[in-house]
């Protein structure tokens, strides 16, 4: 994988990328790279972290990307393309930088876009899952980890959603990455063969951690809480309402697989059974009037 040099002083005349309101970065800073031309800009990834086992699973987990011809295949990936080193140390990488975009975090959290954009919006995004999942070269050797809402953006100049944050996917035999929907949540720890854990007690991302993460992210967005927090009990009959108020009983069932034995499925197009007319019905503060 090539590698982008710069200096202090180059590096110092770098303007900070700012992301959009109510997102922020625990791990790094990033910054806008223009080339030569002035046109071609890269976003740039700059880790807090440059050292210790950390660091050097995310170097070999940014070759990795980088490497996987296959991964090309699919378009909605903002696959890594450089390494970059600042005064001989390497810190980060660069990735297209996709200057017209809005996060899926804002879309969704919009008290201003209908539910029914919203959940167009998510099948959008199970699609892209489906492709992973269902790709003969990525089966079983790629995933992604940390799937959640931040972690989306729609490309206005391409007219699709887009993948971020590659950097924390399972690939190969690298160490997982901690994930928000996964981390800290007791109601997998039943579970092992279905959520794995590693020696750290991190979740390793599979086929059913991706599916369970996806389905946080739309029903989240009818319940307008974080779902991943409730009691399993809480959780069920949370279910139970939905389908007493018109989501379908497929769905649901769908929904009430992730505490249970046997891979996690979902099928995109049962999301069109979500009632839209009257969203404020379907939210977990109208479940527990």
């Amino acid at each position: 994988m090539k590698i982008l040099s710069v200096n202090a002083h180059q590096f110092e005349k770098m303007p900070k990328y700012q992301l959009q309101r109510n997102l922020e970065s625990t791990e790094c800073e990033l910054f806008i790279l223009e080339q030569k031309d002035k046109w071609n800009k890269k976003l740039l990834k700059k880790f807090f972290v440059t050292s210790g086992e950390y660091f050097s699973n995310k170097l070999y987990t940014i070759n990795a990307l980088a490497d996987l011809e296959a991964l090309k295949d699919i378009e909605e990936l903002v696959i890594p393309e450089e390494l970059f080193a600042l005064d001989d140390e390497i810190q980060g990488f660069t990735m297209p930088f996709i200057e017209k975009n809005v996060n899926l975090k804002i879309l969704l959290s919009s008290d201003f876009t209908s539910l029914t954009k919203k959940i167009s919006a998510l099948k959008d995004i199970g699609n892209i899952l489906k492709k992973i999942i269902k790709h003969p070269e990525l089966q079983d050797y790629f995933f992604l980890g940390d799937i959640h809402e931040g972690n989306f953006i729609y490309d206005v100049e391409r007219k699709m959603y887009r993948v971020v944050d590659l950097d924390s996917a399972k690939i190969g035999d690298n160490s997982p990455s901690m994930a928000k929907y996964l981390t800290t949540n007791k109601n997998l720890k039943n579970l092992p063969q279905k959520y794995p854990l590693n020696e750290q007690e991190i979740h390793i991302s599979n086929e059913s951690t991706m599916i369970l993460s996806y389905i946080y992210m739309v029903l989240n967005t009818i319940a307008k809480i974080n779902v991943s927090k409730l009691s399993i009990d809480e959780y069920y009959s949370y279910l139970g309402y939905l389908k007493d108020h018109g989501v379908s009983l497929e769905l649901v069932e769908l929904f009430s697989k992730i505490y249970a034995k046997g891979k996690n499925k979902i099928d995109i197009e049962l999301l069109d059974s979500i009632p839209t007319q009257n969203s404020k019905i379907l939210t977990y503060e109208s479940f527990k009037r």
